[in-house]
């Protein structure tokens, strides 16, 4: 075979190397790809995949924290009553900055209320029967000079969950109410709105007899 035909027979194999990718025909000066960077985590899912069912059993799911006599909206429970099957709670927003507003309802996550024992739902509202919402428009609150307060009840019990037990041993449950953390007008306490997830902000007080 002459050193042509030799040539040309390399030159071949370069080639379909080159088409298949092949390592071993690549050149000494060429850098291999880098590796793609890992995704970064957030603290919790996007809210389009958050939907917060409050699942008899389950905790409630993070991002979450109590609220405090700090925060510029605050959120308290004021009286809890229990009487036949049903457990109301009172409960109240509001804020030490005279001039806060409140933008109600309160969105993504209204004001809900659960019963609760040793961090697990043990109780909830039952749900209302149509989930259309009346298109009302939203109403801005001035909760720093006139508190917002209204009243949920606990009227559904989750399976294994017994009325006269709470009855018998109140200080074993523990009344929980929740919902979206605020935005306020000075500075955003709450997420932007392209920010997914949805803080929340609780209250709680235990059961009474």
């Amino acid at each position: 075979m002459t050193d042509q035909s030799v040539r040309g027979l390399l030159c071949v194999a370069v080639a379909v190397a080159a088409a298949f990718g092949l390592a071993g025909c690549a050149s000494h000066g060429t850098k291999p790809a880098a590796a793609t960077p890992p995704q970064q985590q957030t603290t919790s899912a996007p809210q389009v995949f958050q939907h917060r069912s409050y699942a008899c059993g389950s905790g409630i799911a993070p991002p979450v924290a109590a609220s405090t006599l700090g925060d510029p909206v605050r959120l308290a429970i004021t009286k809890t009553e229990f009487s036949d099957n049903r457990i109301t709670a009172t409960f109240k927003i509001d804020s030490a900055n005279p001039t806060e507003v409140l933008t109600y309802p309160v969105s993504p996550t209204p004001p809900t209320i659960l019963l609760t024992e040793a961090g697990h739902v043990v109780g909830r509202q039952k749900p209302l029967k149509s989930g259309a919402v009346d298109g009302s428009p939203a109403e801005m609150r001035p909760i720093g000079r006139h508190p917002y307060t209204s009243s949920l009840t606990v009227d559904e019990l989750c399976p294994g969950a017994d009325w006269s037990h709470m009855r018998s041993h109140p200080d074993q449950y523990r009344v929980e109410i929740l919902m979206s953390r605020q935005p306020t007008s000075g500075p955003q306490t709450g997420p932007p709105a392209t920010y997914l997830a949805d803080p929340l902000t609780t209250a709680s007080a235990q059961l009474a007899r």
